[in-house]
């Protein structure tokens, strides 16, 4: 900062030498012009006491250089110019408008001669530099400062909130004569960033204030202190310390010796054990064939001639009732003969035609009249649960069966096997997937039936690469393609197979734009369009009038109304109930709610009952409401696309294609001639995508990646490539990159012993290896609940758009500092209440905690199927053991900081909290902020426990997903967890760099820890601490890689028991004893005790004699009163 002396001091003798003066050396203290508004402008002190001043720019080009000969004692050799990095101010600079009204082309130059330096001015610049130094240029002062009394006092606002200065600006007046007559003098006194006055004089008190207010705020301006409209309270290296500023952490002496004492026994014989493992094979883990008698879905054995006697029997009695009368009988003959003579077929058929109920019976009644119906074992897929069940139902109806007989389903969490051969088996398409990672040639199924084809899922896409696979080596399989006439020529061109075009039987279904529908309805106070990221705005008044309207002013006949999300089907069914008539039933249908109350869709009205359906596009294929006669369609829906630039997801809403408005349009005139309202412009409709976007294309691709690992392994590229729309390269090769920094693939993009693990979960590859990582640490229960209840589809908590605040007491009720340990902890309450009291006491408790008592039970069950994943992976081999905190498996699974540790080596993603923010580019103390693993700005949404926290113990949090959010222009996070800096260091999957660092007070050498991938940790202790605790962190991941390589080889996995005995069975149990009392007293601050009376609700072990804290056990005591419920 150039002193406002010194400044003075420059002017004056800018205007001595100009003059061609010869003056003596003083100083000369007198209001000042700034150098630093010109660019570039710098100053140097010679030997001879020349003062340099060059580089200042004028318009474009704006050079001048001038040589003053005057000396100078002002000190100015150690000053330098403040940077002026403002764009928006540089633009708007007054000096810089002062100094453009010369010309383009003028210069100012320098000549030199033996009386001193003369300038050539222009008049403009000349009239300036040669003003009166008491007055600065006021007219474009004020340009940049309006209302300078206002801007002055509003910037030392900002700078007392900063720096808690009291009353870091005062003002004085009084009177003081002029030249004639009496005025006013008025001064103001600050206190930042040094103490000054700044005093003017005027005809009144106000003029006088306003030009005080204007020097003020010119010396601020010269001197770097101003960015735009706020003060610059901290310089650049004060701002790049707080930014990079290292978290100390320290080591209780007692437990770094247990580690050193651990390290010295043990080092040596971690590191042999683990090289004799790498270089062990054995044989594969082979699974039993499918036997020719037995049933190739149930397993059950087969009496064959007996089951095609019976099932001809059922077919010859069914012949004497009437056939439906659908479009698709007419081409029964046709479709038998293209499955005959070709391997594949596509059916394209428009809605109603009756290919999804029909084709599966033509085949199967083909086989039965040739007397070899226990030979056709079919295959169905179905993009949604509901679909797969309701479709089982209702063509086992048809055939006058039972459920489970020939006709059953299968989808996650629920299913109803066929008990013979010749069945037909619908299941969702990832429940076939899952059978194709041991069967890839589908041996014992002769047909396998894609429906819905064209809604191009990543599982759809998926399972057409392995069909076109599976009919090369496996002549005798079939398969039938059925799909909507949108962009069905795709697929018969991928399988290069023949089609069978089949019109619909649809009813006139009249259209209604947004043109005609506004004479139906009031005017909107509302926009429809887009809003600024131009995605659709649904407006529920709006769709909740139509909804009244149609129900007063048409005939009988459901109404069907397509929304984006469960938030829209509430706000509407609450719009509907408001002014409730008992003629009227809503059910809303998504796919959060339980099939039971799903499929109270299909059920007819009462008489003079109108049945008004909310849904997603749910209801949009797949399933056939008879009754629908009216169609509501908001135009839009909820979709999922990846930000490949951002690495993150966004779930938002997006306009719907034409071909997705044609199937809405299509559920309607089913019974008798419909009609459809679409909230979009007939403009607007014509501008629509022909077809939607295939889900590859939007989407993450780790879990596809990985998922074609299981088939084949070859590069990623390739397999994906062989798409019918293949993904971008980039996307893929982020996929594969991301996949190789979480240790599942190695550099030539195969599989690694953790990869052929992780690859036996549904879940997402992050949680399946904490999963996978709990096995090794014995704490499998708590973290297989997390990962459930990561993966679940909806949340188990009720009001989640509305009562976020009691969502989050509700869980600190359980764990104060982490959402994941919450919901652990309720987990295991709801579970030991369930078992021991009932499920009507489990249901009570759920009721006083706010959570779905059907979503707690679909929780349990996702859980046992991750524990049969973590089986099928080899990792143990009782899944009810897994569950028992009593048993060996889970003996360190009441130790929190362990369980957020596991956590945090699957998810590797961290959070840090700030206690300072950047705003709008300014730095400031007054607010938090949170930045993720790459600096990027984050928030916790109101559901978290961590929300608005006040005390932070630990700066670091642990977090699984982000969103970005478009219409906040952040990234949210729902969910996380505090975690201490040594778990940090511990357990987060980047390579550790360390450097030497003096500690500027003590002068003692510090070593400043980084992670490879976490911009956002800096730890720092001293040599010793770290030294040792590198060591412990390279052993401790030697006994994992250990037990996650073993009885894994080049060919495939092997069942193995963890508990069993082996060279490091001994090894383990003393490093998990260390590690346990590391991060208990790492943990102390962090998980606070809840003061309450203890009661043995859960088992847990005895750790006293191994003297843990209680800090990471104290939840576990929580009784069950009203407290917790």
């Amino acid at each position: 900062m150039l002193p406002y002396e010194i400044l003075v001091g420059l002017r004056g003798s800018m205007q001595t030498s100009a003059r061609g003066l010869i003056r003596q050396q003083r100083l000369l203290r007198q209001p000042n012009i700034d150098v630093h508004s010109l660019y570039n402008f710098s100053t140097h002190i010679k030997c001879n006491s020349r003062l340099v001043y060059k580089d200042i720019n004028v318009n474009n080009i704006k050079r001048f250089h001038t040589q003053l000969l005057a000396n100078c004692q002002a000190g100015l050799k150690d000053s330098k110019p403040t940077d002026f990095e403002d764009a928006s101010q540089q633009e708007t600079d007054p000096f810089n408008n002062l100094i453009d009204s010369v010309g383009r082309k003028q210069t100012l130059e320098s000549e030199s001669s033996q009386d001193g330096n003369m300038l050539r001015i222009p008049e403009q610049i000349k009239k300036w530099l040669f003003s009166d130094l008491e007055k600065a240029p006021a007219k474009e002062i004020e340009r940049r400062f309006p209302e300078p009394k206002v801007f002055l006092h509003n910037l030392f606002a900002v700078v007392s909130n900063e720096t808690n200065i009291q009353h870091c600006l005062t003002s004085t007046n009084k009177h003081a004569d002029l030249k004639k007559k009496q005025g006013w003098m008025f001064t103001y006194q600050i206190q930042w960033p040094e103490k000054m006055s700044f005093s003017a004089k005027g005809n009144s008190k106000a003029s006088a204030s306003l030009s005080a207010a204007l020097k003020t705020l010119y010396w601020l301006h010269i001197n770097g202190r101003i960015k735009g409209r706020f003060p610059v309270v901290y310089q650049k290296q004060e701002t790049l310390s707080l930014l990079n500023m290292p978290e100390e952490f320290n080591i209780e002496e007692k437990v770094l010796g247990k580690i050193g004492d651990f390290l010295t026994k043990y080092e040596t014989q971690i590191v042999n054990a683990v090289t004799k493992s790498a270089n062990q094979d054995t044989e594969k883990f082979v699974t039993d064939k499918p036997s020719s008698d037995r049933h190739p879905i149930s397993n059950n054995y087969v009496d064959v001639d007996k089951r095609n006697e019976i099932l001809l029997n059922r077919l010859n009695n069914r012949r004497m009732l009437t056939n439906p009368e659908l479009p698709i009988v007419q081409f029964k003959d046709q479709i038998l003969k293209e499955l005959d003579e070709n391997q594949a077929v596509v059916i394209k058929g428009d809605t109603g035609c009756g290919k999804t109920t029909q084709v599966p019976q033509f085949i199967m009644d083909y086989f039965t009249e040739k007397g070899q119906a226990a030979n056709c074992s079919m295959v169905v897929t179905q993009p949604r649960r509901i679909s797969a069940i309701s479709l089982a139902q209702r063509i086992a109806y048809e055939r006058g069966e039972s459920v489970g007989d020939v006709v059953g389903y299968q989808v996650r969490l629920q299913q109803v096997l066929p008990r013979q051969k010749g069945a037909i088996l619908f299941c969702t398409t990832g429940i076939l997937l899952k059978k194709l990672q041991t069967n890839l040639k589908l041996e014992g199924c002769s047909h396998i039936i894609v429906d819905e084809a064209h809604e191009r899922s990543v599982d759809t896409d998926m399972l057409l690469v392995l069909l076109r696979r599976a009919m090369q080596i496996n002549p005798s399989l079939k398969v039938v393609i059925m799909s909507a006439t949108i962009n069905a020529d795709l697929f018969q061109e991928y399988l290069g197979c023949n089609a069978v075009d089949v019109p619909g039987r649809l009813y006139p279904v009249k259209m209604h734009f947004m043109d005609e529908i506004s004479q139906f309805i009031p005017p909107s106070q509302r926009r429809l369009t887009d809003d600024e990221n131009n995605g659709p705005v649904v407006n529920t008044d709006q769709i909740t009038d139509l909804i009244r309207w149609i129900s007063e002013n048409k005939p009988p006949g459901s109404i069907l109304c397509f929304l984006p999300g469960w938030s829209h089907i509430l706000r509407i069914q609450n719009n509907l109930e408001e002014y409730s008539t008992s003629n009227q039933l809503v059910i809303p249908l998504h796919s959060k709610i339980p099939y039971a109350i799903q499929s109270k869709i299909f059920d007819p009205p009462p008489e003079g009952v109108r049945k008004i359906i909310l849904a997603t596009d749910i209801a949009e294929t797949g399933i056939t409401v008879p009754d629908v006669v009216y169609v509501i369609d908001s135009a839009c829906h909820k979709e999922v696309r990846w930000h490949e630039n951002k690495g993150l997801s966004s779930i938002d809403t997006h306009w719907i294609s034409k071909a997705n408005m044609n199937q809405r349009k299509g559920r309607a005139g089913r019974v008798q001639e419909g009609e459809s309202f679409h909230f979009i412009t007939k403009k607007q409709y014509e501008e629509l995508d022909p077809y939607p976007i295939p889900e590859v294309l939007r989407v993450s691709l780790e879990k596809t990646v990985l998922d074609g690992k299981t088939y084949s392994n070859e590069k990623a590229e390739n397999f994906l490539g062989s798409m019918p729309q293949p993904p971008r390269i980039s996307a893929v090769k982020k996929a594969v990159n991301d996949l190789q920094e979480l240790g599942a693939l190695d550099e030539n993009q195969d599989l690694t012993a953790l990869g052929k693990r992780i690859a036996m979960f549904t879940i997402h590859p992050k949680l399946s290896k904490a999963m996978v990582y709990s096995a090794v640490f014995q704490c499998m229960s708590p973290v297989t609940t997390v990962s459930a209840a990561l993966s679940l589809d909806s949340e188990i908590f009720y009001g989640t758009l509305d009562n976020k605040s009691r969502i989050r007491e509700t869980k600190k009720r359980f764990h104060p500092t982490s959402d994941h340990l919450a919901i652990a902890w309720i987990y295991n309450q709801w579970l030991d209440i369930n078992r021991k009291n009932g499920s009507q006491n489990a249901y009570q408790f759920s009721r006083r905690n706010g959570l779905h008592a059907e979503r707690m039970n679909i929780l349990h069950k996702v859980r046992d199927i991750n524990l049969e994943h973590l089986r099928e992976s080899g990792m143990i081999v009782n899944v009810q053991e897994a569950s028992d905190l009593n048993c060996e498996e889970n003996q360190f699974a009441i130790l929190d900081e362990l369980v957020r540790g596991i956590l945090l080596s699957g998810m590797d993603q961290i959070l840090k909290h700030r206690n300072f923010e950047i705003r709008k580019g300014r730095f400031t103390k007054s607010g938090t902020s949170m930045v993720t693993e790459d600096n990027a700005k984050a928030q916790l949404t109101p559901e978290c426990v961590n929300h608005k926290r006040t005390s932070w113990p630990s700066p670091f949090l642990i977090y699984y997903q982000k969103t970005h959010h478009h219409e906040r222009r952040t990234t949210l996070i729902r969910e996380s967890s505090m975690i201490s800096p040594i778990t940090v260091l511990l357990f987060s999957q980047g390579r550790v760099t360390g450097s030497m660092h003096n500690d500027k007070d003590t002068g003692a050498e510090r070593v400043l820890l980084k992670i490879h991938g976490k911009e956002n940790v800096h730890l720092m202790c001293d040599e010793a601490t770290a030294q040792t605790i590198l060591r412990f962190r390279d052993l401790m991941w030697l006994i994992v890689r250990y037990y996650v390589e073993r009885n894994v080889t080049t060919k495939g996995l092997y069942y193995s028991d963890l508990t069993s005995p082996d060279d490091l069975a001994e090894v383990k149990r003393k490093m998990l004893e260390v590690l346990a009392l590391l991060l208990s007293s790492s943990s102390n601050s962090i998980d606070e005790v809840i003061d309450t009376p203890t009661n043995n609700n859960f088992a847990k072990n005895d750790f006293g004699n191994n003297n843990f804290s209680n800090s990471g056990f104290s939840h576990l005591n929580r009784p069950d009163d009203g407290r917790y419920r």
